[in-house]
């Protein structure tokens, strides 16, 4: 019974920690923005074997910050409408797994008008601020 309660706590304190990282306030001033993004982190694993003993197991894992790509297409789109005044903006493709990382750049595909575009993506800090570059033809 100790076993469940003690994996219950830590499911708990994960869910806790992912929700509180997805709660970001995303920006909108010029061709910046911001985006929820999600991270691993450290948990604590209580075993049982056989004869009945308990063990605590610390994993640590990597904290990776990516962004949420659903997130980005709103936001992406939004800015292109909004800042840039694009308008028949029909889709917003941007990748899976984009790291948050200052000066890591990718693109999102924008169809505009039924033609294909890019827009460059440019992070502008490790917390999760970019920079939403003009629509170019592919």
């Amino acid at each position: 019974m100790r076993v469940r309660a003690v994996l219950w706590v830590v499911s708990c304190a994960g869910l806790l920690l992912i929700g509180a990282c997805n709660g970001g306030d995303p920006g909108t001033e010029g061709t910046e923005t911001s985006t929820s993004t999600t991270a691993s982190s450290p948990a604590t694993v209580t075993t049982t074997d056989l004869a009945g003993e308990s063990a605590s197991t610390t994993t640590t894992v990597p904290v990776t910050k990516v962004f949420d790509a659903d997130k980005m297409q709103d936001d992406v789109r939004d800015l292109l409408t909004g800042s840039y005044e694009v308008e028949d903006v029909q889709s917003v493709s941007c990748p899976a797994h984009q790291e948050v990382r200052a000066g890591n750049t990718f693109d999102c595909d924008v169809t505009i008008s039924g033609d294909w575009h890019t827009v460059t993506i440019t992070v502008n800090s490790d917390d999760g601020h970019y920079e939403v570059g003009a629509p170019e033809p592919k």
